[in-house]
């Protein structure tokens, strides 16, 4: 038996799948792999990708990640990867996408639920929100409620 609840090297996150890695069409199978993407800096084509997929914008999604257009556009003419932080809220939309989508049943409808304007987030899309951390958990446990059935 290990100290601490430590898992031996097998039992680590390497066989579970990670949130928002298929939307963006990343190999990264489990936590460890998605978490060194990150890292590493995602490419400069992500959030294109990721716009497709909510079928919105680049500039919609580029102002849900905090990424400004022209900071994008350098960045995919020099091909730089995207900087920590901004690959983390990438993966972060993409992750919410992905739990709308099991919550409410089809892409279509989550799609159009990120967009929305909610009375709960005070006229505000939940897809205006997720650009810090607070407002992404706030989309999460306004998911979960729905998936549950609470509604209030």
């Amino acid at each position: 038996m290990l100290p601490f609840g430590i898992l031996r090297n097998s039992q680590m996150a390497t066989s579970t799948y990670y949130p928002g890695v298929r939307t963006l069409g990343l190999r990264s199978k489990n936590a460890l792999a998605a978490a060194e993407a990150v890292q590493q800096g995602l490419s400069p084509d992500t959030p294109l990708r990721l716009a497709n997929v909510l079928g919105v914008s680049l500039s919609v999604v580029g102002h849900a990640v905090r990424l400004a257009p022209r900071t994008l556009a350098r960045r995919k003419a020099q091909q730089e990867r995207l900087s920590v932080d901004e690959s983390e809220r990438v993966l972060r939309v993409a992750a919410l996408y992905e739990q709308a989508v099991a919550v409410l049943g089809s892409p279509e409808a989550a799609q159009r639920w990120l967009v929305a304007p909610l009375p709960v987030f005070e006229g505000r899309s939940p897809l205006s929100l997720v650009g810090t951390e607070i407002g992404a958990r706030e989309v999460e446990r306004l998911l979960g409620r729905l998936e549950h059935g609470v509604f209030s």
